[in-house]
């Protein structure tokens, strides 16, 4: 698995899973919440949300900008719209950092769901599920891509990052382009029917 640059972040457990530009809003209450937003903007710093499912921390998770922030004081609660930029995997998770009463992780970037789609048939199946040929520049077609395309839940994306080599990553995308593509198929023939 490519991964490099370990760094020390403030993390927010999140029980959804965010991919690189996608854009999200998230209501917090807790005053320790808050105040790591506080300390991010302050600072211009973006954190972490690691995934948080089935009741426990999962080591993958994506770092996130501030772009928005909404404050009702009288409520009591901070809503806030946030941009996913990085994918991680936490090597440590500190409950609380020596600076602040946030919590934070040490984690590593994950590069490899940015690398070229180099399989011809996740290529075609793509092709087929978007009733396109040759529309985009393939060369670019990623992992990371395809997912932000199919619109794939927080549990299937996550299924896919956490795979340990391309070969288990591609396969899961196979499967899932296949069942879409039928889908579709099933879909288009109800309707002409």
């Amino acid at each position: 698995m490519a991964m490099y640059l370990i760094k020390n972040i403030p993390v927010l457990p999140f029980k959804r899973f965010v991919l690189p530009e996608e854009k999200i809003t998230i209501a917090l209450r807790a005053d320790a919440h808050k105040d790591l937003i506080e300390q991010c903007l302050k600072y211009n710093k973006e954190f972490g949300l690691p995934f948080f499912f089935n009741g426990k921390f999962n080591v993958y998770g994506c770092t996130v900008e501030i772009l928005k922030v909404y404050r009702n004081e009288s409520k009591g609660f901070m809503r806030v719209t946030l941009l996913g930029k990085q994918l991680f995997r936490m090597t440590q998770y500190n409950k609380f950092d020596s600076t602040s009463s946030c919590p934070s992780a040490m984690v590593k970037w994950i590069s490899h769901m940015d690398h070229p789609v180099q399989d011809a048939e996740i290529i075609e199946l793509f092709e087929k599920y978007c009733n396109a040929v040759a529309l985009m520049d393939y060369d670019k077609l990623s992992l990371l891509n395809l997912m932000q395309e199919l619109h794939l839940g927080p549990e299937t994306s996550f299924s896919i990052i956490s795979k340990h080599n391309r070969e288990e990553r591609e396969a899961l995308i196979k499967k899932i382009l296949k069942y879409k593509v039928l889908l579709r198929k099933q879909r288009k023939s109800y309707i002409f029917n």
